[in-house]
């Protein structure tokens, strides 16, 4: 099983105009697990949701105090990423002392910030 973690400047499946890669105003921080493809094809996306204990993703203070939610990447129609949009379903915001912000989710995906 392989751990994938990207760091990613905008969202590989949104336009650079368009309306969903405009809702993220924080870095995207991407998760997921991939179990190896055989005979050599490429490795296979695993859906991991439901965790038992939650994952944690900590993001630096924003600068200029804006407020910020956690939001992540939900998936079009098709499952691949086109057509979806950002989400705060299923994450919770965590906002500490030193102005960092916590994702705390059961699920893997593509994460980021939003202006609240």
């Amino acid at each position: 099983v392989d751990v994938v973690l990207q760091l990613r400047a905008t969202v590989p499946w949104a336009g650079n105009g368009s309306a969903a890669a405009a809702a993220a105003s924080g870095p995207l921080v991407g998760l997921s697990l991939a179990l190896p493809g055989g005979g050599g094809s490429s490795a296979v996306a695993v859906r991991v949701e439901n965790l038992t204990l939650p994952v944690r993703i900590v993001f630096a203070a924003p600068r200029g105090g804006v407020r910020r939610k956690c939001v992540y990447w939900e998936p079009g129609p098709g499952g691949d990423g086109a057509g979806g949009r950002f989400s705060e379903r299923g994450v919770v915001t965590e906002a500490a002392a030193d102005g960092s912000i916590t994702c705390v989710t059961s699920h893997l995906s593509l994460f980021s910030l939003q202006d609240i």
